[in-house]
């Protein structure tokens, strides 16, 4: 928006554009909305910065824990004998046995407990 410098017209300037912008709707920003799902995350299951096993470790869980999860990733397909996939959660992690509070860390889905990969529901990230 210009204002001219003209006493006569900045005022109808102003005027106009105040009148205009009445209309507009203003909201404050807000959180993004995540669909949450929490499933059982396995004991010693490494928690990571990124959905691969070349992605930084951020701690290994200390028991069976909730981890909330918001989205999934493909990532590196791993095969551990028992279960293979290549999807990985991202959420947040609450471990008591070290007091240790995990946000948006990825672990693989053969670790997390789902009744599918990715189950129903969740976004991929």
């Amino acid at each position: 928006m210009r204002f001219r410098h003209k006493a006569g017209t900045a005022a109808a300037s102003l005027t106009v554009a105040l009148t205009s912008m009445a209309g507009l709707a203003v909201s404050a920003p807000t959180a993004q909305a995540y669909d949450w799902q929490h499933y059982p995350i396995d004991a010693n299951s490494r928690l990571r910065n990124g959905p691969s096993t070349s992605s930084g470790s951020r701690g290994i869980t200390t028991q069976t824990l909730d981890f909330w999860i918001y989205c999934y990733s493909r990532g590196t397909y791993v095969d551990d004998g028992h279960y293979h996939t290549d999807v990985w959660y991202k959420g947040n992690v609450h471990d008591p046995g070290t007091s240790t509070q995990y946000y948006d860390v990825y672990s693989w889905g053969g670790n997390v407990n789902t009744p599918s990969d990715p189950p129903a529901g969740l976004e991929p990230c």
